[in-house]
């Protein structure tokens, strides 16, 4: 036998495959396909109602499971055991896996022959098989975390920086503006969400402006932050140029009023005549 040193990463998941169980097992693959199975932490098996512990590197196969597993003749899968036994491959136990004490005791007392429930195999020197990909799971662990640092680092580094110059420049009342600088950069945490917040100023300096808003009467910046108005649907009132509109009616009507004043005199009986007329 080749004394061939590394190993390879094959996954349990393996034995999930349609291909695994397609054809009779060969030796090899038996011999593999016991190693897959094989515990790879303490645990227990419960048949039957018996309760029995199996260790780190057992299996608890009897040899009818391995016959209907591997699709072999009894006497073959005896001839297989009794090579990985004699070449110190496994060791078979069958002393832990009888029934329960009483049941034990009961066929003792009445001269039958105990009966098994299982058998329990166990690997030499399973850590062996299982040392690599103990490293390969630290290796990928550490990558892992390693990958996550360097994200962590990354999302650091390309944090957004806003311009809150330019909110406050533009906005037209200046109040406390430290708090409302730490308001804002909380809030424009991207150059997208930053744009919506100028968008929505701009759309409110639009309004303030058509409607001549007293400065008195504009919220304050970090209130106006806060309460998320860049969001409002903005609805700007049409009141200036209907007030325009009525000023410039009143005016016109005075005009008139003043033209028929020139144009028209007292007839004497409550009514008006045209000065042309009087003048004839």
């Amino acid at each position: 036998m080749n004394n061939q040193k590394g190993w390879i990463s094959l996954h349990r998941k393996i034995c999930e495959n349609d291909l695994w169980f397609l054809e009779p097992f060969t030796k090899a693959q038996a011999w593999i396909d016991l190693v897959l199975n094989t515990n790879h932490k303490d645990g227990v098996m419960n048949i039957r109602g018996n309760v029995i512990p199996i260790k780190r590197g057992q299996i608890g196969w009897s040899q009818i499971t391995m016959t209907k597993r591997w699709k072999w003749s009894r006497q073959k899968v005896r001839r297989f055991l009794e090579y990985l036994i004699s070449n110190e491959m496994i060791q078979i136990d069958n002393s832990e896996i009888t029934p329960r004490q009483t049941q034990k005791t009961i066929q003792q007392k009445s001269g039958m022959k105990s009966k098994y429930l299982t058998s329990i195999t166990t690997i030499i020197n399973y850590n062996s098989y299982q040392s690599g990909q103990e490293t390969i799971q630290q290796t990928i662990q550490q990558k892992d975390s390693r990958r996550y640092t360097n994200n962590n680092v990354n999302n650091v580094n390309k944090e957004y920086i806003c311009s809150f110059e330019t909110f406050w420049k533009q906005y037209p009342k200046k109040v406390a503006k430290k708090k409302a600088e730490t308001i804002f950069k909380r809030l424009a945490t991207s150059k997208k969400k930053e744009q919506e917040i100028m968008k929505g100023l701009g759309e409110y300096i639009k309004k303030w402006r058509t409607e001549k808003t007293d400065t008195k009467f504009i919220p304050n910046p970090i209130t106006w932050l806060n309460q998320g108005r860049w969001e409002d649907d903005v609805v700007i009132s049409n009141e200036p140029y209907k007030k325009n509109s009525r000023e410039h009616e009143e005016k016109w009507k005075d005009i008139k009023r003043k033209e028929r004043e020139s144009y028209y005199a007292d007839d004497g009986n409550g009514g008006l005549v045209k000065l042309s007329e009087l003048i004839k």
